[in-house]
Protein backbone atom coordinates (compact mmCIF):
# COMPACT_ATOMS: atom_id res chain seq x y z
CA UNK A 1 0.00 0.00 0.00
CA UNK A 2 0.80 3.47 -0.79
CA UNK A 3 -0.06 6.82 1.02
CA UNK A 4 0.55 9.79 -0.17
CA UNK A 5 0.30 13.12 1.58
CA UNK A 6 0.17 16.49 0.64
CA UNK A 7 -0.40 20.08 2.76
CA UNK A 8 0.44 22.63 3.52
CA UNK A 9 3.24 23.36 6.05
CA UNK A 10 2.17 22.66 9.66
CA UNK A 11 -0.81 20.69 8.51
CA UNK A 12 0.08 17.59 10.48
CA UNK A 13 1.89 15.72 7.77
CA UNK A 14 4.43 14.76 10.22
CA UNK A 15 2.20 13.74 13.01
CA UNK A 16 0.31 11.12 10.30
CA UNK A 17 4.07 10.05 8.88
CA UNK A 18 5.01 9.56 12.42
CA UNK A 19 1.74 7.70 12.80
CA UNK A 20 2.38 5.50 10.19
CA UNK A 21 5.71 4.67 10.49
CA UNK A 22 4.95 3.25 13.98
CA UNK A 23 2.56 0.76 12.10
CA UNK A 24 5.90 -0.38 9.90
CA UNK A 25 5.49 2.04 6.60
CA UNK A 26 8.66 2.78 5.20
CA UNK A 27 8.89 6.83 4.55
CA UNK A 28 9.62 8.37 1.37
CA UNK A 29 9.55 12.06 0.93
CA UNK A 30 9.57 13.79 -2.91
CA UNK A 31 11.15 16.86 -1.15
CA UNK A 32 14.09 13.76 -0.05
CA UNK A 33 14.41 13.34 -3.49
CA UNK A 34 14.78 16.46 -4.74
CA UNK A 35 17.35 17.58 -1.50
CA UNK A 36 19.89 14.58 -3.13
CA UNK A 37 19.34 15.67 -6.49
CA UNK A 38 20.36 19.49 -5.38
CA UNK A 39 23.57 18.02 -3.51
CA UNK A 40 24.14 16.20 -6.52
CA UNK A 41 23.98 19.64 -8.52
CA UNK A 42 26.03 21.56 -5.94
CA UNK A 43 23.37 23.68 -5.28
CA UNK A 44 22.47 25.34 -2.04
CA UNK A 45 19.99 23.80 0.27
CA UNK A 46 17.51 26.56 0.64
CA UNK A 47 13.45 26.43 0.17
CA UNK A 48 13.85 28.85 -2.49
CA UNK A 49 16.52 26.50 -4.09
CA UNK A 50 14.34 23.56 -3.93
CA UNK A 51 11.29 25.30 -5.13
CA UNK A 52 13.26 26.45 -8.50
CA UNK A 53 14.73 23.36 -9.17
CA UNK A 54 11.03 20.76 -8.61
CA UNK A 55 10.07 23.80 -11.00
CA UNK A 56 12.88 23.09 -13.73
CA UNK A 57 12.80 19.50 -13.18
CA UNK A 58 9.10 19.54 -13.58
CA UNK A 59 9.09 21.99 -16.84
CA UNK A 60 11.87 19.47 -18.22
CA UNK A 61 11.18 15.89 -17.37
CA UNK A 62 7.46 16.35 -17.08
CA UNK A 63 5.02 16.24 -13.37
CA UNK A 64 5.19 13.20 -12.38
CA UNK A 65 9.24 13.22 -12.18
CA UNK A 66 9.64 13.25 -8.75
CA UNK A 67 6.77 10.79 -8.36
CA UNK A 68 8.89 8.42 -10.35
CA UNK A 69 12.13 8.73 -8.66
CA UNK A 70 9.97 8.09 -5.41
CA UNK A 71 8.31 4.92 -6.82
CA UNK A 72 12.04 3.99 -7.96
CA UNK A 73 12.97 3.83 -4.51
CA UNK A 74 10.24 2.10 -3.30
CA UNK A 75 10.76 -0.06 -5.69
CA UNK A 76 14.81 -1.12 -5.77
CA UNK A 77 14.13 -0.83 -1.68
CA UNK A 78 11.19 -3.67 -2.08
CA UNK A 79 8.86 -1.71 0.13
CA UNK A 80 4.91 -3.13 0.89
CA UNK A 81 3.85 -0.31 2.84
CA UNK A 82 5.02 3.28 2.25
CA UNK A 83 4.22 6.76 2.87
CA UNK A 84 4.80 9.37 0.03
CA UNK A 85 5.12 12.52 1.95
CA UNK A 86 5.71 16.28 0.33
CA UNK A 87 3.56 15.99 -3.04
CA UNK A 88 3.23 19.17 -4.13
CA UNK A 89 2.74 20.99 -7.74
CA UNK A 90 4.63 23.44 -9.18
CA UNK A 91 4.96 27.17 -7.64
CA UNK A 92 5.01 29.95 -9.66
Amino acid sequence: MIIGLTGSLAAGKEVVSEFLMGKGFAYVSLSGELRELAKSYNIEITRENLQNLGNKLREENGSTFLAQLAVNRIKSNNYKNTIIDSIRTQQK
